[in-house]
Formats: C-alpha cells, sequence, structure tokens
C-alpha cells in the first residue's frame, strides 16, 4: 500500500475507502502488538492531549509543533467521538504511525472502545461515510491493540486518565494483557477514566461511573516508587490548554481547541526538550474547523445542490430548526447530487425507439449438468442471494400451512442440502445472504431469530442492509416523506455488485458461484443444481433464466445483442411496441421470452465488476417510475398519487452486470413458467402477478408433482418443502401417509371450505394452528432485542488456499471454510472453536453483513 498517497487523499479533507480503511488497521494492528503496554521514548518529544474527531485542528496541531519525522510526538489518546471527522482523524494518525512507527506514540483513551463509539459519534459516522459498519469494526480492533502508557526518558509517565489503586509500579502495566482484559473495570478502566483532584490526600470514587479519583498523596508515593518528575495526562477540558496540579508533579494537556465547536477553548502541546525542559505551545482552532458540520473541502458542496435544480430545498432548509437542518444536511453528505441528477438528464431525453438488435439463443440443459450441479454445491461453493426489498418476504400467502415466503424458500435450501447429502454423501452448508432494507431488516432478523432460522444453521444467513437514495419527482426536485424528513429508498438488489466487503467474505469463505434471486417468485428454484452444472460446463460468467411470456405486453424484461454495444437488459417500459411484435422469419415472436428475476453470476466477475466498472454502474442507474405520498414543502401540503407516477426511484438491479459480460461468457436458458415461475408484483385488487396467483400456481405445482407418481387428484393442496425439493422422492415419503392413492386426506381451510390436502414432512416439526403473525402488519421495532456476539472470534484456522474458481480462474488466491461443518452435524457454541462463528450479530443493533476477513497482500 501507498501511504503517501493515502496521507495525500486525507489531507485534501477526503475520506478513504473501506478496502483501505481495512488495509491500513491491519498493517496498524502489526505494528501496534510488537509494543509493550508502556512504550519506551526517548527526548526530545511532543506530548498531545485529547483530539476528539477534530481533523482540521490535528492538522492545525503539526503545524504548531512540526511534521514528523523532525519531530516526535506522544499522543494520549481520545482521537474520536465528539468531533465530526472521527475517521479522518483516526486514518490519518494511524498512516502516521506505519509510515513512522518510532516517531509517533498513539496511546489508548477511554473513548477508544465499542461502548463508547456507539454512543459518541463514531458509530454513526462511519454508518453514514461508508454506508456500512465495517469500518467501525476495523477501529473497534485496533484500539485493543494501543499501548497504555508512555515512559518519557523514565523520567514523565504520559498517559490518558490516571492512576489506579490496583497499580502502584510501573512494571505492573507490563503484564497486562491489553487485548483482552475488560476496559471497564479494573486497571485498565482506571488507567483511561481516573481522575486527579487537588481537594484529596488519597482515593475517591470517581463520579464518571468509571476510574477514581485521586489526591497528592497518590501522586507524590507513585512519582516516588518510579522516579518520576511529572505525570502527563489528558482527558479532562482545561479552557487555558494545559494545568499543572501537585506542585507541578502532575499536568493535564488539552489539543482539542473549541472543544465541540463552541466551547472557545485553546489547544495546548507539551513540548520536553532533550534536558525535560518542559515548554507548551498554544494554538486555535482551524479556519476549517470552525465551518463545523460540513466543510467545503470535505462534503458536497451545497452550491452542486444548487446547479442540480434543488434551490427551493435548500431555501426550504433554511425554515427548519437547527436539529432538523443537521438532520437533513447529514444525509445530503451522503448523496453525489451530481450523479444523481445527470442520471436524471438522461432519463428525461431518454427516447424508446427500435434498435438493431439479435435475439439471445437459449442454451440447452445436459443430462450430465445436474451431477456437476450437486457436487459443486456439495463442496460449499455456492452462495445463495437472495433479495428482499418489500414486507413481501414477511407474506403468508394463505397456504393451508400459513408459512411466509422465507420460511418456504429457508425449507426448500433445507431439502435441497438433504438431497445433496444423500447423492454425494456430505453437503457443507449453502451460505445464504439476504439483502434487507431499513425497513425491513429487523424484522426479517427477529423472525429468523424466533423461528430458530427454519431449520438452517444460524451461522450459515448473513444479512446485508443496504444504501438508502433520495426519491426524485418528475420534475427532478428531491421529495420529503414529511415536514423534516428527506423521502429515500433503497439502492436495489444491484448493490450486491458495490460491495466489495461482502464480495470479499464469499471469497474468503470459498464462494465461486453465487445466485441471485428475488423473493417475490414463490416458484423459484434455488440453488437449480441444473443450471448450475450447465454453468459450469459451458465456463459461462453470468446466465439469466427466462420463461415464453403469457402475452407480448407481459412486463418482463429481455436480454438482446445489440451490435453496437453488446450484450443489453431492457426493462419492459424500455422495448419499442416495433420490437415487441417483431417476428423472425419463421412468423414467431423475435423476442418470445421474458427473463425471470435470477441470475447466475461468477464471484470472481462479481468482483471485477465491484473494482473496475463500480463508478460506471454508478451513473448508470435504472429509474423506476412509482406512486406515493409526498410532502410538498413549497405548498407545505401532501400530494397524493392519482392515476399517474409522480415519483422516480433510482435503483440497481441484478441486471446491472450484463453489459460487461461477453457474449460468449452468457447463458440463457428457458424454464417452465408452471414450476419456475409465479411472482407477487401486483396488490390483490390486481388479475395477474398477485398473491392469489402465487398460491394457485404454488398448489398447481404440488398437484403436478403428486398426479407423476399416480394420485389422481383434483383439488387444490400443499406439500411441505421439507419432504421434497422440487418433487424427487414423493412416492417413496407419501407411502406410510397415504395407502390408498384414491382416499386422499382432507384438510378443510378457510369459510369457503376449500378442499385441500396437506402432505407432511415427518421433518417438518413447524406449529400450524395459526397464520404468520407478520403477514402484512407493521411490526414495532422497539420489541426487538439482539443477542449479542464477539467481534473479535478468530478465524485463524480458516487462512487456507484451494484450487482456482471452477468458474473463471484466476491467479488471485481463493479460500476455503474448513471451518463449515456438514449440514447434520450441531456444533456446541460453548465448547466449539472450529465452527464458522455467526458473525451477523455484532452488537446490539444489529445492522449489517459480517466483517471482512482476509489476509492483506505484503
Amino acid at each position: 500500500m501507498d501511504i503517501d498517497k493515502q496521507l495525500e487523499i486525507l489531507r485534501n479533507g477526503r475520506c478513504l475507502c473501506e478496502r483501505d480503511t481495512h488495509l491500513i488497521c491491519e498493517l496498524a494492528k502489526e505494528i501496534l502488538i510488537e509494543e509493550s503496554n508502556v512504550v519506551q521514548v526517548q527526548t526530545p518529544a511532543i506530548v498531545c492531549g485529547d483530539i476528539h474527531g477534530q481533523y482540521f485542528d490535528l492538522l492545525e496541531l503539526f503545524k504548531c509543533g512540526g511534521q514528523l519525522p523532525e519531530k516526535r510526538y506522544v499522543f494520549n489518546g481520545d482521537y474520536v467521538n465528539r468531533g465530526h471527522h472521527s475517521v479522518e482523524t483516526f486514518l490519518y494518525l494511524l498512516c502516521l504511525k506505519i509510515k513512522y512507527p518510532k516517531e509517533i506514540i498513539l496511546l489508548r483513551g477511554n473513548h477508544e472502545s465499542i461502548a463508547a463509539t456507539q454512543v459518541y459519534g463514531l458509530y454513526d459516522e462511519v454508518r453514514s461515510k461508508f454506508g456500512n459498519l465495517y469500518a467501525w469494526q476495523y477501529f473497534s480492533e485496533v484500539f485493543n491493540y494501543l499501548p497504555l502508557c508512555a515512559l518519557i526518558d523514565q523520567r514523565v509517565f504520559c498517559v490518558h486518565g490516571g492512576l489506579s489503586p490496583q497499580i502502584n509500579n510501573i512494571d505492573q502495566i507490563r503484564v497486562i494483557d491489553r487485548r483482552t482484559a475488560k476496559d471497564y473495570e479494573g486497571p485498565i478502566s482506571d488507567l483511561l477514566w481516573s481522575d486527579p483532584d487537588e481537594d484529596l490526600e488519597g482515593w475517591a470514587v470517581n463520579n464518571r461511573g468509571a476510574g477514581y479519583q485521586f489526591g497528592r498523596k497518590v501522586v507524590d508515593q507513585f512519582s516516588h516508587i518510579n522516579g518520576l518528575i511529572l505525570i502527563a495526562r489528558s482527558h479532562q477540558l482545561v479552557m487555558e490548554g494545559y494545568k499543572y496540579q501537585f506542585n507541578k508533579k502532575l499536568v493535564t494537556v488539552w489539543s482539542a481547541p473549541n472543544y465541540c465547536y463552541r466551547c472557545g477553548n485553546k489547544g495546548c502541546i507539551l513540548v520536553l526538550d532533550e534536558n525535560l525542559e518542559q515548554s507548551f505551545q498554544l494554538f486555535r482552532e482551524s479556519p476549517e474547523s470552525s465551518q463545523g458540520l460540513f466543510p467545503s473541502n470535505i462534503a458536497p458542496s451545497l452550491l452542486d445542490y444548487q446547479s442540480a435544480g434543488q434551490g427551493q430545498l435548500l431555501k426550504y432548509i433554511q425554515t427548519l430548526r437547527e436539529a432538523e437542518q443537521n438532520s437533513i444536511l447529514h444525509k445530503l453528505q451522503k448523496y453525489d447530487i451530481k450523479q444523481l441528477y445527470h442520471v436524471y438528464q438522461q432519463f428525461k431525453a431518454k427516447i424508446v425507439q427500435m434498435t438493431p438488435q439479435e435475439t439471445i439463443r437459449c442454451l440447452e440443459f445436459d443430462q450430465k449438468d445436474e451431477e456437476i450441479g450437486y457436487t459443486t454445491i456439495s463442496e460449499g461453493k455456492l452462495a445463495i442471494v437472495m433479495s428482499a426489498q418489500q414486507n413481501i418476504s414477511l407474506l403468508d400467502i394463505q397456504l393451508p400451512s400459513h408459512k411466509c415466503l422465507l420460511q418456504l424458500h429457508c425449507e426448500r435450501i433445507w431439502s435441497l442440502q438433504n438431497v445433496i447429502k444423500q447423492r454425494c454423501g456430505m453437503c457443507l452448508p449453502i451460505l445464504i445472504f439476504i439483502m434487507t432494507t431499513n425497513i425491513n431488516h429487523d424484522m426479517i432478523t427477529c423472525l429468523f431469530q424466533e423461528k430458530n432460522h427454519f431449520g438452517l444453521q444460524e451461522d450459515q444467513i448473513f444479512f446485508i442492509q443496504q444504501d438508502n437514495l433520495p426519491l426524485f419527482s418528475m420534475e427532478g426536485q428531491i421529495l420529503f416523506s414529511n415536514e423534516s424528513q428527506i423521502f429515500d429508498d433503497c439502492i436495489g438488489d444491484g448493490y450486491i455488485f458495490l460491495n466489495q466487503s461482502v464480495l470479499d467474505t464469499m471469497k474468503f469463505l470459498g464462494i465461486t458461484i453465487l445466485h441471485l434471486c428475488s423473493i417475490e417468485n414463490v416458484l423459484c428454484k434455488f440453488g437449480d443444481p441444473l443450471w448450475i452444472g450447465a454453468f459450469i460446463r459451458n465456463q459461462l460468467y453470468l446466465s439469466a433464466k427466462c420463461v415464453p411470456k403469457r402475452s407480448i405486453d407481459e412486463n418482463l424484461g429481455i436480454i438482446v445483442n445489440q451490435s453496437s454495444s453488446g450484450l443489453q437488459y431492457k426493462e419492459y417500459d424500455e422495448i419499442s411496441y416495433s420490437d415487441l411484435v417483431k417476428k423472425d422469419k419463421n412468423g414467431s415472436l423475435a423476442n418470445p421470452d421474458g427473463v425471470i428475476g435470477q441470475i447466475l453470476c461468477s464471484l470472481d466477475y462479481a468482483l471485477e465488476l465491484c473494482c473496475n466498472y463500480k463508478n460506471h454502474i454508478l451513473s448508470n442507474f435504472h429509474i423506476r417510475q412509482k406512486k406515493c405520498t409526498y410532502f410538498d414543502y413549497i405548498t407545505s401540503s401532501l400530494i397524493k398519487p392519482m392515476s399517474q407516477s409522480n415519483a422516480l426511484k433510482f435503483e440497481l438491479t441484478f441486471y446491472q452486470a450484463i453489459p460487461y459480460c461477453p457474449i460468449q461468457s452468457f447463458g440463457l436458458f428457458r424454464v417452465k413458467r408452471e414450476y419456475e415461475y409465479a411472482p407477487i408484483l401486483n396488490p390483490p385488487s390486481e388479475n395477474k402477478d398477485t398473491i392469489h396467483t402465487a398460491r394457485q400456481a404454488y398448489m398447481r405445482r404440488d398437484q403436478k408433482w403428486m398426479s407423476q407418481i399416480g394420485f389422481d387428484v383434483n383439488s387444490e393442496f400443499e406439500i411441505s418443502p421439507k419432504l421434497t425439493y422440487f418433487g424427487e422422492g414423493l412416492e417413496e415419503a407419501t407411502k406410510k401417509q397415504i395407502k390408498n392413492k384414491l382416499q386422499m386426506p382432507l384438510i378443510l381451510h378457510s369459510e369457503k371450505q376449500i378442499r385441500t390436502v396437506r402432505v407432511n414432512s415427518v421433518h417438518n416439526q413447524q406449529p400450524q394452528s395459526s397464520p404468520n403473525k407478520y403477514s402484512s402488519q407493521t411490526v414495532n421495532n422497539q420489541s426487538f432485542v439482539q443477542q449479542k456476539m464477539s467481534i473479535h472470534q478468530s478465524l485463524n484456522h480458516l487462512k487456507q488456499p484451494i484450487a482456482n474458481s471452477l468458474v473463471t480462474p484466476t491467479n488471485n488466491q481463493s479460500f476455503q471454510l474448513s471451518g463449515r461443518r456438514s449440514i447434520d452435524q450441531k456444533p456446541s457454541r460453548q465448547t466449539d472453536y472450529y465452527h464458522r462463528p455467526n458473525l451477523n450479530q455484532l452488537n446490539t443493533p444489529l445492522f449489517q453483513v459480517p466483517n471482512t476477513y482476509y489476509l492483506p497482500k505484503k
């Protein structure tokens, strides 16, 4: 890594990307782990106090004291929280530590902890600037590596807070295991939290709730035992920048001028020359820092919003209360308004017209494909990525079992694992990544916990919360949902191609193929072995499934090969009428098939998109028109939709990957609609693609499966997904339950007494007495209680190379998950350290996909 380049980016007021942040933290940990709890420092040296995220004041500090490596610095901790730029502050100091490891010492402060950062700013700042919490996890790990104290020429003792009644000799500090010891109790807590009090002689309880207050005799005794002339600490605001106590045996140094942008105090650094002579240099806050929340060289300029036609928005914001203004500006900081406005202008200028194009010929399946697919899945090389963008995932589609869509899908994957185990002798758990939104994330994660993960292992399921973007009006104005809230919506399932941390995690876990699918298709064949086998046999990068259209006006997109631009995906509203009715030389429709929201993708191809084409993908958002009720801040009234759409949503889909794929590496496969496609896209009042049509299609498919094994069934019925994956093994499974094929058990369902048959799996233990309580209901987020799990679980035993990808071999190192157990093994959470830990539950509240684990290249 080029540290000079990273420092230059930070000096220019820009934040580093997530991947660089991770690598910097890893490199810093390698340096910090070599340092003792008490770092030996030689004079001359400069001692600095709290910084608290005031990044531009940190740059001012270096202007005042001098630059590295000409000067040697000791920082007493508290680099983060309170200020607006904790991320940049800590990254800048870590970069300096990597470049000059002996010339800058970074001690730990009381704010360098998981608990403090969740409350006082860093946690929210990371989520705002990165869109997820990975960087917060990386920083939290580094905190445990920071040394506790420094000793300058054996005479000046530097510590963040103060002394501890458990420590009389500095050597007692050296033996503490700072990476595993608790930072909220014991000697570490005392060193980070204690305060001096001139009215005391000995010890007293600290009113902070942690550490102690200590007096003159404590300082005299500690200094005498350890041969000290000075204790230099921070931790307390000092208006003049520094303050001596106890006959100049202790000094408090404070280095955050105009603390919290309102205190008006001075900043200070303590300078120690070769003879340990003490002097202080005072400095004021920098001009950039005085700009507060949004310095022009780090946040998007409000002039960008002015030039993007958002002048009315800026005027309206000025009429709101300060807290509301800050909340809105905080959101605006995350948006690239220039990019969004450019996409909007392209949308307004777009004309749907007939273009020269070729129809993609569907590939055929082969008899051996299924066996290839079973083997690949059994080796743990498949990950299923489900898009759950709406509360439809929790919907009860009115089957006799009252199971929601998520339960039906998870039980079918459970069945697939069992089929593979029977055929191949073993099966590693199929990893499932569920893409949620800020609206349904808590509901979905809570449902999985309450339902015991629907029979799957807890640690094979991951959750990814998508980013949000603002909705635009048809005139290009950012919409509000109420007087003080921007109306935003999730970015879409194509977000998976932008999230390198998720893709790196998959790579590390041995994944080579992704099955990307939408959850609203109740007939989705998750992890289809036949399709996966054909994908591998044809050496494809990307593949999609299609079905014959019901009619030319069915709202399904198509994939075509345009002579000028290669492969292209076209939404239904982007297809000209001429292209819809166009016929081939045989008189048949040229585009009879529509794609059904399922993609197979090589993980290496997905990583290539993320690394090399991210900016291009972001400049090609699809804009979907929708109806919504929004607040008009010009007329101060709610606007309800009429017959026409009144809002524009920026979104990315799985199909964003298509234009970058060579045509020879893409495959389209036609499947039977009655077996694999029954979506829920429309409200119940419509006639097509509703809950009712999906329910009927689900039961008709089950009826056909039973008819194939000799049952003459004319009524609707449901087969448990735990009984069969996709129709196999039904004859043997039903022998014990149904002796006479003409006399099938009946279940009365609903007030209309619909005749239904429920064939129950002997494995299915889910209660059937009442409908799913999450069906179409608003769930109180306050009722969710998430269990905590440590983010410091080691994965060192997993870092083993394996063979290159079956799909797109590269020279890059791949990884296997040696800790993934067979599906019939149940690890003990208390004693078994060789199963893959559940990384979804980091700390309350539960938010993002798990941490990324990979070895940085050296």
